[in-house]
């Protein structure tokens, strides 16, 4: 299929979404959906015929409030394609600036933690950059880690995934000197949840999420963690609430880690801190 079948294509699919949604969204899902059905019919045009009754319940899920990317089982992050469901955290593109900043480092890491995987995504696209380093990557969620091997098996990738609770195990010396840990943990409040848009608070797994009354909770353990396995002169970053941002830069300086910076993502807010160990 051509670039202006695809438009045309594309096209039929904003007229079935047009009345139930604005113009943002319709371009949003129809690109979406149309990748999705591209992939499963053989003729440019049939989506009248033989995909109908399927787009309309999709389109049922979207008035529903449920996320565009569990609708169709996959989501972009740093321009690839991961598949996600809803025992995985819909990448953000926010998110991308955590490997900006390990790439900015300009350096050539051996061991790299990802605490809190999830789908993977991080992990999976640091391995690309990095491809002689050993990628290890945690999560205390066995069903967002099988997303996670699969997507590790869709790139071609050698991370190795294992289930691991941080706040419980938080002292454990896993007997591997990373030079780099990053992290997304969970740091909205469940206080907050109703301060949510409905599609992230029916649909995306709470375990990934939310903390309950202390946002620093997995920070800390984080940072206790780290104090026993990260090298010296290790790399450490976070990515944070932006409300928090300055409480979890004042967390890593009052345990001693060097150069803590907080760095804004792609929206310019303060997303990240990052600091090295002494």
């Amino acid at each position: 299929m051509n670039r202006l079948e695809f438009i045309d294509f594309k096209r039929k699919i904003i007229n079935y979404l047009a009345p139930c949604f604005t113009k943002n969204e319709c371009a949003l899902y129809s690109s979406y959906l149309a990748e999705f059905y591209l992939g499963k019919i053989a003729q440019p045009y049939s989506i009248i015929e033989f995909e109908t009754v399927d787009l309309n319940l999709k389109i049922n899920d979207l008035i529903n409030n449920k996320p565009i990317q569990q609708v169709v089982g996959f989501a972009y992050f740093n321009n690839e394609k991961f598949v996600v469901n809803e025992h995985s955290l819909i990448p953000r593109p926010e998110t991308e600036g955590i490997l900006k900043l390990v790439n900015s480092q300009k350096k050539e890491y051996k061991n790299i933690l990802d605490i809190g995987t999830g789908s993977g995504c991080i992990a999976i696209e640091l391995q690309k950059n990095y491809k002689k380093a050993t990628l290890t990557a945690i999560d205390i969620s066995t069903n967002a880690l099988k997303i996670a091997a699969y997507n590790n098996s869709l790139h071609a990738t050698n991370v190795d995934f294992i289930e691991f609770d941080i706040l419980k195990f938080h002292t454990t010396n896993m007997n591997i000197a990373f030079d780099c840990i990053v992290s997304n943990p969970p740091y909205i409040l469940i206080d907050e949840i109703y301060s949510l848009e409905p599609r992230v608070r029916d649909f995306e797994p709470h375990l990934a999420l939310f903390c309950e009354s202390n946002p620093m909770l997995f920070y800390d353990a984080i940072c206790s963690f780290s104090l026993i396995n990260l090298a010296v002169g290790g790399l450490l970053i976070f990515e944070t609430h932006t409300e928090h941002a300055s409480e979890v830069a004042n967390l890593l300086i009052n345990t001693n880690f060097k150069n803590v910076e907080i760095k804004k993502d792609c929206f310019d807010l303060p997303r990240f801190v990052q600091g090295f160990m002494p």
